[in-house]
């Protein structure tokens, strides 16, 4: 009778075992791999990383007086550095403040950490505040 009691348990155990994991296989959800990333936005990076507090743009935010406003940026931007384009100069300018001072602005701006997405989307977007 003992014998029949114990096949009985580990069968029910097995059975237990079994349904549990069934339910953990149906219940796995794997990670979603189409998930996509969203673009880096060249205006909010502009209004988050804290270049409103001394530039403004007109249209865009008109808070910052401290440093040069780059409202027609793109217009002057080609022609400040002989051999550098509109896109290099504003690049440097974002990555080495201090290369590049504006007359009258002396040596104010910090070093922004942008990583390389954010650093594209803000020149784009100060080339093109339109966008």
């Amino acid at each position: 009778m003992w014998p029949d009691r114990i096949g009985t348990v580990l069968t029910a155990v097995i059975v237990v075992l079994l349904a549990g994991a069934t339910v953990a296989v149906y219940a796995y959800d794997p990670v979603d791999n189409t998930a996509t990333v969203e673009p880096v936005d060249g205006r909010t990076v502009f209004l988050t990383k804290g270049c409103t507090g001394c530039h403004s743009i007109d249209g865009v935010s008109e808070t910052g007086q401290i440093g040069p406003n780059l409202t027609g940026l793109p217009d002057r931007a080609g022609e400040r550095v002989d051999g550098l384009s509109a896109g290099e100069y504003v690049r440097q300018s974002v990555l080495e403040p201090q290369a590049y001072i504006v007359s009258g602005y002396g040596e104010l701006m910090p070093t922004l950490p942008l990583d390389t997405d954010e650093l594209d989307a803000l020149v784009e977007f100060l080339l093109d505040p339109g966008t």
